[in-house]
């Protein structure tokens, strides 16, 4: 896991923000995406937030962003030109 993608509204107990909080603190490496409708939108430290509604281009681009930074867009486009992984020819 190297990205964790998560809606703020959320079934259950926690929500996305609260999820957000402890990904942060028990892997501050992994990167962190939020989405939301609702306004006034949350902050949430080291978390990039993607507001809705948004393009699919748009999510695209975010994942992509953040795998980056991560130094690990070049590693996630290798695997998936490889034949027999996902989206692999």
């Amino acid at each position: 896991m190297q990205l964790v993608f998560a809606d703020v509204k959320l079934p259950g107990p926690r929500n996305g923000v609260e999820l957000a909080r402890i990904v942060r603190t028990a892997y501050p490496d992994k990167k962190m995406l939020l989405t939301s409708g609702v306004s006034p939108f949350p902050s949430v430290d080291g978390v990039t937030l993607l507001k809705k509604p948004y393009f699919l281009v748009d999510l695209e681009r975010q994942i992509w962003a953040l795998l980056r930074s991560a130094g690990l867009a070049a590693g996630v486009a290798a695997a998936f030109r490889r034949p027999g992984s996902p989206g692999g020819r």
